[in-house]
C-alpha cells in the first residue's frame, strides 16, 4: 500500500500517553507498537485476541503473534477484552468495507442484506466498540466504492443514523478519524471533513476517489514522519 509509512505514523499520533488502546490486526498493530516505543510509553495496548499491555520486543505480525503475550499484564481472551475492558478504552482501531460521510461503518454485506453481492464477516466486536468508545480510528485504503454516500448496511453506528443523532439512540458522542493512503478525514459537527492530504496527493484525486461530497477548505498537509518515528524499527521492519 502506498504511503504506508505515513499512515502508520499518523495512526500512532492518535494515541496519547496514558491512553488505553484497542487494536486489531494490520497497520494498527504497528501503529500501537510505534506509539508505545516513541511517545506514549504509558499507553496500555489491548489486543483483540486477549493480550493486555504486552512488552513488545518487536512489531507484532498479527493478533495471534506470540510477541503479543511477552511480559503481558494478562493473557486472556476476546470475551474479556470486549466484555470487561472495552469500557475503559480511550482509542479503538477498526476496519471498514464501507463508510459514509457521517461515520457509519459497514462490515456486513455489500448489496441487499437478504440477497447480497458479498457477505462479509460482520460486526465481530465492532458494533460494541463504536457504541461504547469515545474515539475510533479507521485505517484503510482509499477507494470510491469504500467511501459512499450511504452504506448498504450499518454494522457500526456513526454520528447520524437515519436522520437522528447518536444521542437520540442513547449512544455517547464519538470522535471518528479515518486515515487512508491518500489523506486523513475527521468528523467535524457530525460530518467528515478533509483534515490533511499526504505528500504527493492532490485534492482533486481525493475528491475523485470519495463517493460523498467533502469539505476540503481547511485541508492541510499531513506531517511527514519525524526522524525518530522513521528511525525506530526495533528488531523488525515497521514500515
Amino acid at each position: 500500500m502506498e504511503n504506508e509509512e505515513i499512515m502508520i505514523c499518523s495512526a500512532a499520533r492518535e494515541i496519547k500517553n496514558g491512553d488505553v488502546v484497542f487494536v486489531g490486526t494490520g497497520l494498527p498493530l504497528r501503529a500501537a507498537f510505534l506509539a508505545k516505543k516513541v511517545h506514549a510509553p504509558d499507553s496500555v495496548i489491548l489486543g483483540e485476541m486477549g493480550s493486555v499491555d504486552p512488552d513488545y520486543i518487536r512489531p507484532p505480525r498479527g493478533v495471534s503473534d506470540p510477541v503479543n503475550a511477552v511480559n503481558a499484564v494478562q493473557a486472556t481472551d476476546m470475551i474479556d477484552i470486549l466484555g470487561v475492558y472495552l469500557h475503559h478504552v480511550d482509542v479503538a482501531f477498526l476496519g471498514a468495507a464501507q463508510i459514509d460521510k457521517y461515520g457509519n461503518i459497514n462490515t456486513t454485506v455489500i448489496g441487499d442484506y437478504f440477497s447480497p453481492k458479498i457477505r462479509m464477516t460482520g460486526s465481530g466486536g465492532a458494533n460494541d466498540v463504536v457504541s461504547v468508545v469515545g474515539k475510533v480510528v479507521v485505517v484503510t485504503r482509499h477507494e470510491k466504492r469504500r467511501f459512499v454516500e450511504r452504506v448498504d448496511y450499518i454494522t457500526s453506528p456513526g454520528n447520524v443514523v437515519d436522520g437522528k443523532r447518536r444521542r437520540d439512540y442513547g449512544l455517547p458522542d464519538i470522535e471518528i478519524v479515518v486515515i487512508t493512503d491518500l489523506c486523513i478525514f475527521r468528523l467535524k459537527d457530525g460530518i467528515f471533513e478533509l483534515e490533511s492530504i499526504h505528500p504527493g496527493v492532490s485534492v482533486s484525486h481525493v475528491i475523485e476517489n470519495t463517493g460523498f461530497s467533502l469539505d476540503v477548505e481547511r485541508g492541510s498537509n499531513t506531517p511527514q514522519p519525524s526522524k525518530t518515528e522513521r528511525g525506530f524499527r526495533g528488531d523488525s521492519k515497521i514500515f
